[in-house]
């Protein structure tokens, strides 16, 4: 063992050094030193086992070297020499690692025992340590054994789960637990290879060549790592079938958007990687592993119908909730499907597949009988169409089998059937003619089918716009026209008699097929009737609509009682713009952010910008266009700050003062600005704009924010200087955020999209990133001329972002600050902004009056929230995209310039709302 000795007197240094028996105790002294900034030198030299030293030193400390000691050399002992004892002088000393403390006089004996034992414990514990380096080493060799037999072993039990086998369940628990083999939830994914010729001919998919297939399993799990989930080879010998399980409990939009998520990321590795054009099919999710099987049957049976969905890589099944646009598409490729099924399969397979079309008839139409009974309209329709084609005139349906034009479960009357038209041949049309003209059913049968096919739904979201429309595709072609497409479909190859015998032999064969196939048909329409029965029962009618209470209870007077008056607005509007003004940095007793003033440069300020010269156009209130623009003379006095998304923001504002004041300082710095946003700006993939801010660029990342911080900025400055392609990419921006960005089963957004990752991080409906949306979104409308389909497609989405707000609005009128999480707080700019898009936008009629109720609703609980001097109370600070839930439940709440902005956009739209007659 190795000794440093320190003291400041030359005769107690010697002694100790020259008179201890140092060779008995099998130590050495290595260095020695009569000060301590002499002996931390000594130390970090020599770097000793042990240290004797006397507490009172010049320079530094005994102490302060017993710590350094303790820092640097942690196995290392300390011994100190004192000339008086002290208990918290003892108690410190222990705590920085010194083994002992000896008392002056120092006797050799004394001082011997105590540094043997400390030359025994450092012994003990070097041993210690190299027996558990030794342990520990084995453990590894053997845990590395462990792990390359591991995976195989957890791969062979899901094999025999999926397989319908494995053993039973407390044998399962165990041997699961043993493996590591453990989840709240689990599906199945299969993976197929398909070549991009083999897409376009709609050949089937092929299956993972093998010698790729561990890569492709490899990838797999890295992309499942990335999403907090596991993925195991199901050892399926002819699919590489991947059994997802996650740890935790999730929703099931959770659960659906890390799968998608995951297929995508997966596909993109694979193509990158090996050059493979992956298909994938995903089960439902599960609670147990014994459903693996049931799950692997599932995906299986959804990836066959990748011979009708060539375009579609990756295969989802049903959510559990419809409505949304994603929803409306798979109701119309279902449709598509069936007809193209009742060409291709047997009775037997129909059967199957109308009762899992049935099922997802009761999931999209949410309780609306009427859209219900129009798409099994829609089912009998295509099946009548198949029988009369395939049997021409030989038979016709039997009269259980009729059903009624009328839209009654039961089949009716004459004047609602397929009649087949019979009688001379006055053409001399031959049987061949008269079989095609046979097959025309008469032309007001047709219509009458079609008008219950696409009857009108009386939903206030519906109004005035047929069935078709709202699973987004066209109106239903005419009468005439369908008959016509009857007409070719039932004259195809029906003619026989002068083929060859060959020719006949095939047919023959066809004949027997479609026969087959037409006796399914028969069979069907008996379970569509049932069907339709079950669903009849199962659905509520109507479905949910927004009323205003007060009008329903009491007319005018009732109104009055829950609308804020004129002069209320008006007061309230000028304590906000004052309380904004005066907004400086400060910082708030209940919380520990400071409140942001208005007199900086950044997204914050740009949005309580806009709101002002709004008051001002609404009022002609001179003094706020002064104030307007002289805070902008005075920041580009004091010189702009970088570009970049959110600075972008004030550039709004600045743009409508250019045509107030025609000062060209202000078009200059709008020009170089809008440039800068339409051709510079820094891209994600698919060219939204990546966000980025004054701490640095976010790559490859979309946020909600965007749209109303740069975007609208950008179509204002198309539309004032006759900039086309600015205007263009702005409506490119919108399109894009909604496609990666919107919850295809709410229709709300998420706050963020990262193409690295191929996530939408905490997976978070942030209140304010979708008050940004919608606010944003009223006012584009007004800001850009835009083709009559986009702006279609627009109001859409806000619209059927209103219908899931209206669900979540809490009973006193706000929303939280995660719309769909009920332990969150209430945060009021985001009820601030609904409340101004949601009235704003009834009142341009973008969207039913009916939703009218719920902006006013929030505008008087936003009111509750405006304190006596203005300022807006219950605004949460400044938030980042998040990537856990919790986080934006603990982000803190204050005044701020938007919750300021926001509460005076929703006033002073309020205006025209408080003299409303209704």
């Amino acid at each position: 063992m190795t000794v440093v000795v320190i003291d400041d007197k030359p005769l107690i240094l010697q002694s100790i050094v020259r008179t201890v028996n140092w060779e008995r105790l099998g130590c050495t002294v290595v260095g020695q030193a009569m000060d301590g900034v002499e002996g931390k030198r000594v130390i970090d030299e020599c770097r000793p086992d042990l240290l004797i030293t006397d507490i009172k030193i010049p320079g530094v400390s005994g102490l302060e070297l017993a710590a350094h000691m303790h820092a640097e050399l942690p196995l290392s002992k300390t011994i100190l020499i004192t000339g008086y004892q002290d208990f918290e002088f003892a108690k410190r000393a222990v705590s920085i690692g010194v083994k002992e403390i000896v008392v002056k006089p120092i006797r050799n004996d004394e001082l011997e025992r105590v540094i043997g034992q400390a030359v025994d414990e450092i012994a003990g514990e070097r041993e210690e340590l190299s027996r558990r380096a030794e342990r520990e080493e084995a453990y590894s060799r053997l845990s590395e054994r462990h792990q390359s037999t591991l995976p195989t072993l957890r791969s062979k039990l899901v094999s025999e789960l999926i397989a319908g086998g494995g053993p039973d369940r407390d044998e399962l628990a165990n041997n699961a637990a043993e493996l590591g083999v453990a989840c709240s939830r689990c599906a199945v994914v299969i993976v197929r290879s398909k070549r991009a010729s083999d897409a376009a001919r709609g050949d089937r998919s092929q299956r993972i060549d093998p010698r790729l297939r561990d890569e492709v399993a490899a990838l797999a799990r890295a992309a499942a790592e990335r999403r907090d989930f596991e993925t195991i080879d199901g050892g399926v010998r002819d699919d590489l079938a991947l059994a997802c399980l996650f740890p935790k409990p999730l929703t099931p939009r959770e659960l659906r958007m890390k799968l998608q998520s995951f297929c995508h990321d997966l596909i993109e590795l694979a193509r990158e990687r090996r050059g493979l054009s992956c298909c994938m099919a995903v089960s439902q999710t599960y609670k147990r592993l014994e459903e693996l099987g049931e799950a692997f049957a599932e995906a299986s049976a959804l990836m066959e119908t990748s011979f009708f969905r060539t375009e579609e890589p990756v295969l989802l099944p049903a959510p559990e909730e419809s409505g949304t646009e994603g929803g409306r598409f798979a109701i119309v490729r279902d449709l598509e499907t069936f007809n193209r099924m009742l060409e291709q399969s047997t009775a037997e397979e129909m059967g199957g597949h109308l009762e899992r079309f049935l099922a997802r008839v009761q999931l999209y139409s949410e309780g609306n009988i009427r859209v219900a009974k129009g798409l099994l309209s829609e089912i009998c329709l295509a099946a009548a169409r198949y029988y009369y084609r395939t049997t021409g005139g030989r038979a016709r349906l039997r009269q259980e089998h009729r059903r009624d034009a009328g839209g009654r479960v039961p089949a009716v009357g004459h004047e609602g059937s397929l009649r087949v038209r019979g009688g001379p041949d006055p053409d001399g049309q031959g049987q061949a003619g008269r079989r095609r003209q046979g097959l025309q059913p008469r032309r007001e049968e047709v219509d009458r089918l079609h008008q219950r096919a696409f009857r009108r739904d009386d939903q206030p979201d519906l109004a005035r716009r047929p069935l078709r429309s709202q699973l987004g595709v066209s109106q239903p072609p005419a009468a005439g026209g369908d008959r016509d497409q009857l007409r070719r479909s039932g004259g195809e190859g029906e003619d026989r008699g002068g083929q060859a015998p060959a020719a006949r032999s095939e047919a023959q064969g066809e004949r027997g097929r479609r026969d087959g196939r037409v006796q399914g048909v028969r069979l069907l329409l008996p379970s569509v009737q049932e069907g339709r029965g079950r669903i009849a029962q199962r659905v509520q009618e109507p479905q949910r609509m927004i009323r205003l209470e007060a009008a329903q209870s009491g007319g005018g007077k009732a109104m009055a009682s829950v609308q804020p008056e004129r002069a209320e607005l008006e007061d309230l509007i000028g304590k906000v713009v004052a309380g904004m003004q005066r907004l400086e940095i400060a910082i708030e007793e209940d919380t520990p952010v400071s409140i942001i003033s208005m007199e900086e440069w950044d997204w914050s300020q740009g949005v309580g910008l806009f709101s002002l010269y709004l008051y001002y156009k609404n009022t002609g209130d001179d003094s706020m266009l002064a104030y307007l623009t002289r805070w902008f003379d005075d920041r580009i006095r004091e010189g702009l700050p970088p570009k970049n998304v959110n600075t972008m923001c004030p550039l709004l504002t600045l743009s409508y003062l250019y045509e107030e004041t025609r000062n060209p300082e202000y078009l200059a710095v709008c020009e170089e600005w809008a440039s800068y946003a339409a051709e510079e700006m820094p891209r994600t993939r698919e060219f939204g704009i990546a966000h980025s801010t004054l701490d640095g660029l976010n790559a490859e990342e979309l946020r909600s924010e965007t749209l109303y911080m740069t975007v609208l900025f950008l179509g204002r400055m198309g539309m004032a200087m006759k900039q086309e392609h600015y205007v263009q990419e702005s409506v490119r921006q919108f399109l894009v955020h909604l496609k990666y960005l919107t919850d295809r089963e709410t229709g709300l957004f998420y706050h963020g999209w990262s193409f690295e990752r191929r996530d939408h991080y905490a997976g978070a409906l942030w209140g304010r990133g979708n008050a940004w949306y919608m606010a944003g979104l009223v006012d584009y409308l007004d800001i850009v001329e835009l083709p009559l389909g986009i702006e279609m497609y627009l109001i859409a989405s806000m619209e059927q972002q209103v219908r899931q707000l209206v669900k979540w609005q809490t009973d006193g009128g706000m929303w939280r600050t995660l719309l769909d999480d009920p332990d969150s707080y209430e945060e009021t700019s985001a009820s601030a902004g609904f409340a101004y898009g949601i009235l704003k936008a009834a009142r341009k009629g973008y969207i039913s009056e009916e939703y009218r109720a719920a902006g006013m609703a929030a505008m008087r609980a936003v009111i509750r929230q405006i304190d006596a001097v203005g300022r807006v109370q219950g605004v949460s600070y400044g938030t980042r995209l998040g990537t856990t839930k919790s986080f934006y439940r603990t982000v803190p709440r204050c005044p701020m310039p938007y919750g300021q902005s926001m509460a005076l956009l929703m006033l002073v739209e309020g205006l025209h709302h408080v003299d409303d007659p209704q």
